[in-house]
């Protein structure tokens, strides 16, 4: 996995965060060593409402066990503020302080001799490998791609090539109403992937 590679890095990364951080974006930041955050970025996982699991499962190392469930199951995005709150995040700020804020921290930090850095982060790093996170983010990539073979997984595809992907988009998160789901043109009461065409015992259907 190429976010391996900053994970290996001998000097700390940092992360400066703003904006819309989603899917393979919070796979990245988890993997710096530190995530600073303006307190209105946008942070999630949407793919998991349609077209598989988090490729990188990286939420139960870094979020309350509850949170951890939620980002994994549902898709919402979380403030830069909340996502502090829960620790992934070192720190948020305003957005206007975001920059001048981020480089005092790394500079603070640069007061420490670089090897004196590449041992601590090593000596941290492994803790978690001890702890299991090498092995633990690996069988989530596995479930991953099982998930992809789902029978509702064919569908998400099937619109991207007949609609196009704004409209796959739209459909998907229509019914959560934000991201492409906010838009007028979004299906809002749309059936789940699966069960259209069956009736109300969830029979008959042919589903996707």
């Amino acid at each position: 996995m190429t976010n391996w590679t900053i994970w290996e890095l001998a000097k700390p990364v940092v992360a400066q965060i703003q904006g819309h951080c989603l899917a393979g974006g919070t796979e990245l930041a988890t993997t710096c060593d530190f995530r600073i955050v303006a307190e209105d970025a946008k942070i999630g996982y949407p793919p998991v409402r349609a077209m598989t699991t988090m490729d990188m499962m990286w939420t139960p190392w870094h979020l309350p066990p509850a949170k951890a469930r939620e980002f994994a199951f549902v898709g919402d995005s979380f403030s830069g503020k909340e996502m502090a709150h829960w620790g992934w995040a070192n720190y948020a700020v305003p957005n206007d302080e975001l920059d001048d804020y981020t480089e005092k921290f790394a500079r603070r930090m640069s007061h420490i001799d670089n090897e004196m850095l590449m041992y601590s982060k090593r000596a941290v790093n492994r803790q978690y490998e001890t702890m299991g996170i090498y092995d633990g983010i690996r069988s989530g990539t596995e479930i991953q791609a099982l998930s992809a073979q789902r029978a509702a997984g064919a569908e998400w595809g099937r619109r991207v090539r007949d609609d196009g992907l704004k409209s796959a988009l739209e459909w998907r998160d229509g019914p959560f109403r934000d991201f492409r789901g906010a838009y007028d043109s979004a299906p809002k009461d749309r059936a789940v992937a699966g069960t259209e065409g069956k009736d109300k015992d969830g029979k008959g259907g042919t589903g996707y």
